[in-house]
């Protein structure tokens, strides 16, 4: 059997910048601001998404096989270490990315 090796977040195959600019992504993050919740919600909906892409592809990358993967079971779990470890993650980002996170999921007061 062989040895998965997985990093999290975002320090895996796609940086912050690279992954915000992927379609898929852009439009998540829209949906994710449309949703009518705390900003801090937003952000772990978005890293979970972050996190579930990026194992993925380094799971690809490993030559494991995608069909295998029970997604229900992989989003849970990835759920459950975001919401546990929120505060740790985010600091696994630079200042400058995690400005960007919180500028994205920011509520804007409008005139």
């Amino acid at each position: 059997m062989n040895q998965l090796n997985l990093v999290a977040v975002p320090n895996g195959v796609f940086g912050l910048d690279e992954i915000l600019k992927t379609g898929p992504m852009k439009k998540f993050v829209e949906e994710i601001k449309s949703v009518e919740d705390a900003e801090t919600n937003k952000i772990k909906v978005f890293l979970v998404a972050y996190q579930i892409s990026d194992t993925l592809a380094q799971m690809k990358l490993q030559g494991f096989d995608k069909s295998q993967v029970n997604m229900n079971n992989l989003k849970e779990s990835i759920k459950v270490t975001i919401e546990l470890g929120y505060e740790m993650i985010m600091k696994t980002f630079s200042n400058h990315e995690r400005k960007t996170i919180r500028e994205l999921f920011r509520k804007t007061i409008a005139n």
